[in-house]
């Protein structure tokens, strides 16, 4: 595994390494974080960060969630078995056979009583969502 090549904050540090630390050898299919209009630039010292939000990680087999703020970050794994619903709440429509579908998906998915939202901020992207989806979907018929 290489190194970062910009400057990582002390809660990012941790978040990354708690995520890796969980899902260890397995593909990570997307991740995303709640952050919004955080600028890392204006970031002077890591001990004065104010950042607060989470990053998901999912993998074939887990579903991660790392909750950051000051002084505090904790990572959260749950078995992908464990959802318990999953509700697609935007979608484009179906054009064809043509183009890539779909290219825009949001959903929500419960597990361990939780709800996790996909995308889980405006800030976060599309891509790699139709593979949790898929996973989500999996995971559901297996249980």
């Amino acid at each position: 595994m290489g190194s970062f090549s910009w400057p990582l904050t002390q809660w990012l540090s941790i978040a990354v390494s708690q995520i890796l630390a969980v899902t260890y050898t397995q593909s990570i299919l997307y991740t995303a974080h709640s952050l919004e209009d955080y600028n890392l630039r204006r970031v002077l010292d890591g001990f004065q960060d104010t950042a607060e939000g989470h990053i998901v990680a999912v993998t074939s087999q887990l579903l991660v969630r790392c909750e950051f703020a000051p002084g505090r970050v904790r990572a959260t794994a749950i078995p992908l078995r464990a959802v318990e619903s999953l509700d697609i709440t935007r979608i484009t429509e179906v054009r064809g056979p043509s183009g890539v579908w779909p290219d825009r998906l949001e959903f929500e998915v419960k597990a361990a009583g939780e709800v996790f939202t996909f995308p889980p901020s405006r800030a976060s992207n599309y891509q790699g969502l139709p593979a949790v989806l898929d996973a989500v979907r999996a995971a559901m018929v297996r249980a």
